[in-house]
């Protein structure tokens, strides 16, 4: 794997990989197969500086020997392969449909919030608006 080491201490080793910015599912992979090295107890990976913190037990050259044989492209090929299984195409979409159960849900929500927005005071609705926008709660 092409990397550069940034910084090394006792037990822990951050690196960054030059060749391309890591998405979730390549750093899912990457983080399997980092984990799986012998004596490697954690990695982290810092996606604001693209930098990977790998935390071991042992020797550093035993987890740098392994980190020269790890094979990024198989990293990304399996990355892909994860991106393309969760990803859900126009022709499911079409397919799924919503219970009349959940849309009687949904459509009575819908009606109570615009309600609530049509008789409640400004400062009320802006009071319940600031709070689901704090909790991001589901319905």
């Amino acid at each position: 794997m092409n990397y550069h080491i940034e910084h090394t201490s006792n037990h822990r080793l951050r690196i960054r990989v030059p060749d391309s910015a890591l998405t979730d599912a390549s750093q899912e992979v990457l983080a399997y197969a980092l984990e799986s090295i012998p004596g490697v107890s954690k990695v982290v990976f810092y996606t604001a500086t693209g930098g990977i913190g790998i935390r071991y037990d042992g020797a550093l050259s035993e987890v740098t020997d392994r980190l020269d044989r790890l094979r990024f492209d198989n990293v990304e090929m399996m990355a892909r392969e994860i991106e393309r299984q969760e990803s859900i195409g126009v022709e499911e979409l079409r397919e799924r449909k919503l219970s009349p159960k959940l849309k009687r849900k949904l459509r009575t929500r819908i009606a109570l919030e615009s309600a609530a927005d049509l008789l409640l005071p400004a400062p009320i609705q802006m009071g319940y608006h600031l709070y689901q926008l704090i909790t991001l709660r589901e319905f």
